[in-house]
């Protein structure tokens, strides 16, 4: 039996789609690291971010937006380069960008970059764009 690969953003219909692009399997594998809280895949208690806590909480917890979602991405292999920015669009609207260079060895590909959009509020919501 073989797992499909399906997309998980917030507009997902209720029958999935496949995803066969090597960048765009490691956006979505991505965008699931960022929002899934941590310890809460057992069999990775490492993995995730919990991004939906973050952009909920504190000044402090914003400040350090950036750096923890670089320090995040970076624990998969097949994300060579990081960096990310935040930026208050307005009073708990935050607007996410994440640039990525691939490994390509790692993708199977040739070299392309991955550029990650995501909005965050203070009521807890995250959107990839």
């Amino acid at each position: 039996m073989t797992i499909l690969d399906l997309s998980c953003f917030d507009d997902l219909d209720e029958l999935g789609s496949e995803i066969t692009d090597p960048l765009e399997q490691l956006e979505q594998d991505n965008y699931h690291r960022l929002i899934t809280p941590p310890g809460q895949n057992i069999d990775d208690p490492n993995f995730g971010l919990g991004l939906t806590r973050l952009v909920s909480g504190s000044s402090s917890d914003i400040a350090s937006l950036g750096p923890r979602i670089e320090a995040e991405l970076r624990k998969d292999p097949r994300n060579a380069e990081v960096s990310a920015l935040v930026t208050e669009l307005e009073r708990g609207v935050y607007d996410i960008q994440i640039r990525i260079v691939p490994d390509a060895a790692a993708l199977g590909t040739t070299d392309r970059e991955l550029l990650m959009r995501l909005v965050g509020k203070t009521d807890g919501t995250v959107e990839l764009l």
